[in-house]
């Protein structure tokens, strides 16, 4: 019992004999891959939060902006929304990008309205322009072509005044001009305007009392076309030697040796005057030039003997301007007429 006992002891203190199996559920068990470790709310800290939601002022200052660029009107929603939007996407971080974008295009819109507005304004402006230059082009016409046809009727052009107590060919004082009627008056049945014409007292001067009211009528084709209630006018004419206006005696298309598209027959100028007195520019050959045409224009009307009418540009060499008046001078007229 005693040897027994003592071989038991032994067993016990004996190192164990490790089985082949042993070793093999050792060997799978370092194979075998990691466990993962259960989730904890922990783990939910370390990560970043995702964004939620979405940003709809960032959407809707990108939809503005675009609508800018077809309305015009819409840029400023779009800026406003595009600012908000910025601002939200700072602290949802959902957005940033968009709203940017609304910014960008809403202010392209913007400059593209500017710049359209600014085109269609010269447009309008030059628009009204031509506009003012075809009524003027025409109110010249209408004057050249009743000169004609008064030339038509009596064989001469108008005097410049009109005067019916002066007998023909008698000398006139340059000093009593100034109260005649003008040769604006003498035309009037030319241009459709007979019953005015007959209402002048063609005896009196151009201020009598029977005669100034009529001054305040409103003659379309003398018309300034800035002001076409104004009753005054821009239409003048060159008066003196050789012109087609002689103070003592009438002319007639034979003596034009210049030529009738040559030659001046009445000229836009540069300050309105009233349209039935006498006041029209004296030429001299040696003498400087008035002002021509409006003075937010470049060109002034003439209106030629034969019925046409030309646009001349202010800057126009005074020696063809002069070559242009006189009717019978031989001159050349220059290359910028």
């Amino acid at each position: 019992m005693a040897r027994a006992r003592y071989e038991d002891d032994e067993d016990e203190d004996r190192p164990r004999r490790r089985s082949r199996r042993d070793e093999d559920d050792e060997d799978d068990e370092d194979d075998a891959p990691p466990r993962r470790r259960a989730r904890s709310d922990d783990d939910d800290d370390d990560k970043p939060a995702r964004p939620k939601g979405s940003n709809g002022l960032a959407t809707f200052s990108l939809l503005f902006g675009v609508l800018s660029f077809c309305t015009g009107v819409t840029f400023l929603p779009g800026l406003i929304c595009g600012f908000m939007g910025l601002s939200k996407a700072k602290t949802s971080g959902v957005g940033k990008g968009i709203a940017i974008a609304g910014i960008l295009t809403s202010i392209g819109g913007l400059m593209v309205s500017i710049a359209v507005g600014v085109i269609a304004y010269f447009i309008v402006v030059e628009a009204d322009k031509t506009r003012e230059r075809l009524k003027s082009h025409n109110n010249y016409k209408q004057v050249g072509l009743a000169s004609l046809n008064m030339h038509d009727a009596t064989n001469y052009y108008p005097k410049p005044f009109l005067d019916e107590s002066v007998k023909e060919f008698q000398p006139v004082a340059e000093s009593s001009l100034k109260n005649k009627l003008s040769w604006r008056v003498a035309i009037l049945p030319y241009l459709e305007q007979e019953s005015l014409y007959r209402r002048f007292s063609r005896s009196e001067p151009w201020d009598s009392s029977a005669n100034k009211p009529l001054s305040q009528t409103v003659v379309t084709a003398y018309a300034d076309t800035e002001s076409p209630l104004d009753p005054t006018t821009r239409l003048r004419c060159f008066y003196g030697p050789g012109t087609m206006f002689e103070i003592n005696q009438r002319v007639s298309i034979a003596s034009v040796s210049d030529g009738a598209s040559n030659t001046i027959l009445s000229v836009e100028g540069g300050e309105k005057v009233t349209w039935s007195q006498f006041d029209e520019y004296k030429f001299d050959q040696n003498g400087p030039l008035p002002a021509f045409g409006h003075p937010r224009r470049d060109t002034f009307a003439v209106s030629m003997v034969d019925g046409s009418v030309r646009q001349v540009r202010k800057t126009v060499d005074p020696k063809t301007m002069k070559a242009a008046i006189t009717r019978n001078g031989g001159e050349i007229v220059g290359f910028d007429w």
